[in-house]
Formats: C-alpha cells, sequence, structure tokens
C-alpha cells in the first residue's frame, strides 16, 4: 500500500512549523529579563544559641541556593538555618553560585565546601542542567563525582534535585513541556547517584510540583522562573524533616 504524497508534505511542514515555533519561544526565553544571579555577598549566618551542640551546615548549588528572586533572608539555607537553630548551633555557608551546573558543582563547589568542614551538606541541583542541555551522561557523571567526594571528606550529604521545570510561566508551550520532560530526566539521573550510595534524597519536582503549577502568584517571583518568598518557603518545608534527621544522626 503506497501512502499518499500528500500525507508526507503535510507531515514535513509540521515538524517544520513545530521547529520554527520553538525556535521563536526559546529566542523570547533568552531575551526575557531576569534578576542578576550572582548577589555581591555569599550567604553566611548563625543561628540559635551558642549552648547548643554546633551544627556547620553548608549548600552547594546554583542561582536558588543564593535566594535569587527574594532577599537572602528569605532563601531555602537562611530558612533550613533557622529551623535548626531551634537544636543546634548552626553555622550557614552557601557555596552555591548563580548559573551552576552539576559541573560546576563538582569542579569548585565541593572543594569549596571540603575546606569549610561541615557537618552536614545539602547539595540542590539540577535547573540549569535542563535548561543548558547537559547530556545526562554528564550530568549523572558528575553528581556521582561530588556526592563521592563529599562523603570521602567525611560530611553527612542531603541530595535534592531540580523542582519541576515544567511549570514556569517563563517558558510558552510547548517548550514549557519539553523543558519539563527534560527536567525530570535530569532528576531520575541525580536521584539514582544518591539512592546507590544510600544518600537522603528530597524530590522537590513531587513536593513542589502542584503549588507552583496551580498559584504561581504567590510561589514564583517576578521572573516567573526562580521562586519567591512563598516558592523558597515552600522548598524549606519540603526539604526539612530530611535535612532535620541527618543532621541528628551525626555522632
Amino acid at each position: 500500500m503506497r501512502i499518499p504524497l500528500k500525507y508526507f508534505k503535510v507531515a514535513g511542514a509540521t515538524v517544520v512549523g513545530i521547529a520554527v515555533l520553538l525556535t521563536g519561544e526559546v529566542a523570547y526565553t533568552l531575551k526575557r529579563d531576569f534578576p542578576l544571579t550572582d548577589p555581591p555577598q555569599p550567604i553566611h549566618g548563625e543561628f540559635g544559641d551558642p549552648s547548643l551542640p554546633p551544627l556547620r551546615f553548608v549548600v552547594l548549588g546554583d542561582s536558588t541556593s543564593v535566594g535569587v528572586g527574594t532577599t537572602p533572608e528569605k532563601s531555602f539555607p537562611w530558612l533550613l538555618a533557622t529551623w535548626l537553630g531551634e537544636k543546634y548551633h548552626v553555622t550557614l555557608d552557601v557555596v552555591g553560585v548563580g548559573g551552576a551546573t552539576t559541573a560546576d558543582v563538582v569542579v569548585r563547589q565541593v572543594d569549596a565546601a571540603l575546606a569549610l568542614k561541615p557537618d552536614l551538606a545539602l547539595v540542590e541541583i539540577g535547573a540549569n542542567d535542563t535548561t543548558h542541555a547537559v547530556p545526562l551522561r554528564s550530568v549523572q557523571k558528575n553528581i556521582a563525582g561530588s556526592l563521592d567526594r563529599l562523603q570521602a571528606g567525611g560530611t553527612k550529604v542531603v541530595v535534592a534535585g531540580p523542582p519541576h521545570m515544567g511549570t514556569s510561566p517563563a517558558f510558552l508551550q510547548p517548550l514549557r513541556a519539553i523543558t519539563g520532560w527534560r527536567g525530570s530526566a535530569v532528576e531520575r539521573r541525580i536521584k539514582k547517584e544518591a539512592l546507590e550510595r544510600n544518600l537522603p534524597y528530597v524530590d522537590l519536582a513531587a513536593g513542589t510540583h502542584d503549588e507552583f503549577k496551580n498559584n504561581p502568584e504567590k510561589y514564583y517571583s517576578v521572573d516567573w522562573f526562580h521562586p519567591g518568598a512563598g516558592g523558597y518557603k515552600l522548598w524549606a518545608e519540603v526539604m526539612y524533616p530530611t535535612v532535620l534527621a541527618e543532621a541528628d544522626r551525626r555522632p
């Protein structure tokens, strides 16, 4: 049975149309104004009564680790340190940097974290690996190297993958759906490496997807890409039980 030529023409036109649409959406997204992703001062602070047991807490990651979209005091590391301060005298240092991928974590941030001799490290990464189309094999290799070195350094580690990338109004459809699919693939690679090392894993995507999708005005910042104060508080609430449990597991 021969397929009529007109069907090939329709299929070809459809593919070209989708390609043109996606190209336009990518160009539009790249022209959007986003907040600065490299604040002049790193996040550092002490929390809790000095008489409480000491806890050196270090956070590795990307622009979300330094609270882009809100103020440092409303970032998820600051909130986590504040809540941990009810049981510990916490020294918080964020070595995350805006725009970072898993490659930046393994090449730069792990050394910076280990130099601080942390008791507990939180690694939250993956969003830029998603948007920069970093090969999944590289994501997996980078995160594996990071976790191995942190563990070898004697620190407890909690891992969190990227949020659900398919809820951001900064991306138009179908680019939003494609970004969501890609983010899920990145998240699975990060989760796999964490669980293979018996490290506690926070499924940030599953834990926050519905809220960000259904109420973006409450949870996103003005750029519709980074979380706002409400979004970071939600992130911290999802992360905190796991972070606290790992802090309590220290000798």
